[in-house]
This record gives C-alpha cells, structure tokens and sequence, in this order.
C-alpha cells in the first residue's frame, strides 16, 4: 500500500498496515468515515473511538487526505 493512506479512502485493509492500527480501529475509522462523511484534517481522526493525541502523533506521518 502506498503512503502516505488516504483517510477518507482507505480500506480496512490499507488502515491495519498502521502502527497501532488493529481491526477494531480500521473499522471504527470506516464506520465514523460513514456516519459522518469524509475527514475534514488529519487531526479530526481523534473523534474516532481509540485514537487519541498519542495515536494521531504517531499516525499522521503515514495519513492524508
């Protein structure tokens, strides 16, 4: 998969090659992703259940739009 993933196309597949990015997290990203249409900043990533500001620091070299 290439970097950086986009967020707001990435599937379930692209999102668990991330650091500390499990199963039920890709699908939490994709189901909020969903519910509330695409990402408006990498950072908004943290209204998704389990990613906090550590997580975000750790992911947002890998992430895009």
């Amino acid at each position: 998969c290439a970097l950086p993933i986009s967020l707001n196309t990435a599937t379930e597949k692209d999102l668990i090659q991330l650091p500390g990015i499990g199963k039920t997290t890709a699908k939490n990203i994709i189901l909020y992703r969903h519910r509330h249409g695409p990402f408006s900043s990498v950072s908004s990533l943290t209204k998704v259940t389990g990613i906090g500001k550590k997580s975000l620091k750790k992911l947002s070299p890998y992430l895009s739009l």
